[in-house]
């Protein structure tokens, strides 16, 4: 069987998401990161590439293996007093960009050419989803974009 499948899709996410362009600027990293860490740099933003389950396994007449492998996409950047409005809101101007390259990245990995990781093909994107565009509780001192993708997994066992 192969080992570390949701790892592996993950790992295949980081290199293509590393060599699309986006709004903001980032270097994707897989790890297993915990949503609530808060960031101590103020000037970069963070995409972590999480393997979290991998579910159905499997196998077909030809004993080859069919699993679901589920990794998100964890987007986030610290935020600092400039970035606030008088009233505490987040300044439009700040989470715009942010936000419009959450939808950027669900776009590039929705797109037919890379609904297989490059890297990876025995892997085909089955959907992909935004679970929060922003987490309103990280607010207004960090942003937080989550994206879940699920990936269909054929190989041998």
């Amino acid at each position: 069987m192969a080992a570390g499948i949701a790892r592996q899709v993950a790992d295949a996410l980081v290199t293509d998401l590393n060599a699309g362009s986006f709004t903001e600027s980032f270097t994707a990293t897989r790890s297993y990161a915990g949503w609530q860490l808060k960031l101590k740099n103020l000037s970069t933003t963070r995409v972590d590439v999480v393997p979290v389950s991998l579910a159905d396994m499997s196998l077909d007449a030809d004993d080859k293996q069919n699993s679901e492998a589920v990794v998100d996409i964890v987007m986030r950047k610290r935020l600092g007093q400039s970035d606030v409005e008088s009233d505490g809101a987040v300044k439009n101007t700040v989470l715009d960009p942010l936000s419009d390259t959450v939808e950027e990245i669900a776009a590039f990995l929705a797109d037919p050419a890379n609904r297989r990781p490059s890297t990876y093909d025995e892997a085909t994107l089955e959907t992909v989803e935004i679970l929060h565009l922003y987490v309103l509780d990280h607010l207004p001192a960090q942003f937080t974009g989550v994206i879940r993708t699920r990936y269909q997994h054929y190989g041998d066992f």
